[in-house]
């Protein structure tokens, strides 16, 4: 173990959107910023896939209006190989783009686990051992992980998670979404899209979507949602 305590002016624990915001914005206003990620930064793993497969929807879609260019059967157009490929490239390119952003604005990237040694000192330890970094100030933004029930976990054949939703072979005939939020209500949205069957577990007094009552209140309109959706609705306590 390195014995080296380095002092910063800020460190910021997280990778994702929430750490890299962080960093850019303290970025003026400090001589050091550290952001330590497990992984590379701008590995928005849960969010990519989504957003690719809504964009591939959208272009399909515009196609299926030129009689030139229409398609016999949307889900059978929607090559999810070829979109798991395209996925990955748009992350790799991604992840370039917000490394290349963070050095231009002299953001120091420690790749690692961050565990707290006091206040203001972490602890890093990755492949090639551990070190320790102080700040003056440090910011917590490393996001959340879902947790699975046991026999739940994804595997790639019939439980996926939004990470692991690029690993699917063929479209199902039917689907269970369990959540709502923006990620729930994408999914939802998506596999309705493609005409799969959707049968959709949401908390007593969901769905909700995150961003707001009355956001809520017009998304689940019973005329707006489950009638545009190809979803039967279960709620649970």
């Amino acid at each position: 173990m390195k014995k080296e305590t380095l002092k910063n002016d800020i460190i910021v624990i997280g990778g994702g959107p929430a750490g890299v915001e962080a960093a850019i914005a303290a970025a003026p206003y400090a001589d050091s910023v550290v952001i330590i990620s497990e992984g590379p930064v701008g590995d928005w793993g849960k969010l990519m896939p989504s957003r690719v497969w809504l964009t591939a929807l959208d272009q399909m879609e515009i196609m299926e209006q030129s009689p030139l260019l229409r398609t016999t059967s949307k889900a059978g157009a929607f090559d999810l190989d070829l979109i798991a490929t395209h996925t990955d490239r748009v992350a790799s390119s991604w992840k370039n783009y917000v490394t290349q952003e963070l050095n231009q604005k002299r953001i120091q990237i420690s790749i690692g686990r961050a565990s707290f040694t006091s206040p203001n000192q972490v602890q890093i330890t990755s492949n090639t051992g551990r070190r320790e970094l102080a700040a003056n100030a440090i910011i917590i933004a490393s996001g959340a992980i879902p947790n699975f029930p046991s026999g739940f976990e994804p595997d790639g054949e019939r439980v996926f998670s939004p990470s692991t939703i690029d690993q699917m072979k063929t479209l199902p005939k039917s689907i269970i979404v369990v959540g709502d939020g923006p990620i729930g209500f994408e999914f939802v949205e998506i596999f309705s899209r493609l005409g799969v069957h959707i049968t959709w577990i949401v908390l007593a007094g969901g769905p909700r979507s995150g961003f707001g009552t009355e956001a809520d209140e017009f998304l689940i309109r019973p005329d707006h949602l489950l009638r545009a959706l190809n979803a039967v609705m279960m709620r649970y306590r």
